[in-house]
């Protein structure tokens, strides 16, 4: 699901919630979020976001940050 290309360190906090996705919508759904998808920030600067998602006429972006300071 994520790109090859993708470091190890940058796969660790998606591959969660590609998990909860399938358990919530189902494996069939699985292709739907995109990850690692390019994008162009507010200042014009190129970068990736975790997921992107596309349903009906809106977009939507899930950014996954790691957190090594446990549950909040």
């Amino acid at each position: 699901m994520i790109p090859a290309t993708a470091s190890l360190e940058a796969r660790l906090p998606e591959e969660p919630f590609a998990e909860l996705f399938v358990q919530v919508l189902g494996s069939e759904n699985a292709h739907l979020p995109a990850p690692q998808f390019p994008i162009d920030d507010f200042d014009g600067e190129s970068r990736y976001i975790g997921f992107a998602l596309k349903a009906l006429n809106e977009r939507v972006a899930f950014e996954i940050n790691r957190s090594d300071s446990g549950p909040r």
